[in-house]
């Protein structure tokens, strides 16, 4: 009697006879293929899960349902930064000069706090000013040299001794020999206790102006620091070794 295909048992896939060529079980390379696609897989849904808990802020087993947050924009109102940027230049020097004078007063009548805020007034309009004209930028640098300058001074007087040096640097940026920069740069780093550098400024601006008497009188003033100085280090280590 005559075999049918179903009276044939039915083969199951381990035994198909497609996936065997020759001596090569091609059913071994299927298996490992789909482990190794499981294990990236797996892999993947790691990654997605730790990058889930940097935004993720609720106490639970973070996965790829994890909603992340909107992106907030800058809540930051920049519309005074913008009514100055679409200012006239010339406005805006006319407006630097005067919180210049306002702080020229200021620091006569001896509020040195407010004629510091009124300097810095004064600057912030140059953050957003580009001058047309020659004209326009040597007005710019004189304005902004004086300010610069005037806070140092006002910065010397409150003690804020590293705020003068760095308002002082930013003046020699505009004049590469000014003497006020130089001497109250000198005079901030003797505060300091810093004699090098002290020295270095004093000298720079003598240099420039070597019959200026206050610079000369911040000069002896400086050596008389010194003196001092190398005489209490001289008594600190007489009195460490004598205790020996």
């Amino acid at each position: 009697m005559d075999t049918t295909v179903s009276d044939l048992p039915a083969l199951e896939e381990k035994d198909d006879p497609l996936r065997v060529v020759g001596e090569i079980d091609y059913r071994k390379f299927e298996t490992i293929t789909k482990q190794e696609e499981q294990a990236e897989l797996r892999q993947k849904e790691e990654e997605e899960r730790k990058k889930k808990m940097n935004f993720c802020k609720l106490d639970h087993e973070h996965t790829a349902t994890c909603q992340q947050p909107p992106v907030m924009s800058c809540a930051h109102d920049h519309s005074k930064e913008r009514d100055l940027f679409e200012k006239p230049t010339s406005e805006k020097l006319k407006a630097a000069e005067l919180f210049r004078n306002e702080g020229n007063k200021a620091y006569k009548e001896g509020q040195a706090d407010k004629a510091a805020y009124c300097y810095r007034k004064a600057l912030l309009q140059f953050d957003y000013t580009f001058p047309d004209t020659d004209e326009e930028q040597k007005q710019l640098d004189r304005t902004k040299l004086l300010c610069h300058l005037n806070l140092a001074q006002c910065k010397l007087q409150q003690e804020d001794f590293d705020e003068v040096i760095l308002q002082c640097k930013q003046a020699l940026d505009l004049d590469a020999t000014n003497v006020k920069a130089f001497y109250r740069m000198g005079t901030a780093y003797m505060a300091k206790d810093n004699f090098v550098d002290s020295k270095k400024y004093f000298n720079l601006a003598i240099e420039v102006d070597p019959n200026n008497v206050e610079l000369q009188n911040g000069m002896r003033k400086l050596n008389k620091r010194i003196r001092e100085y190398e005489e209490k280090e001289r008594q600190r280590c007489s009195a460490m070794f004598s205790s020996t």
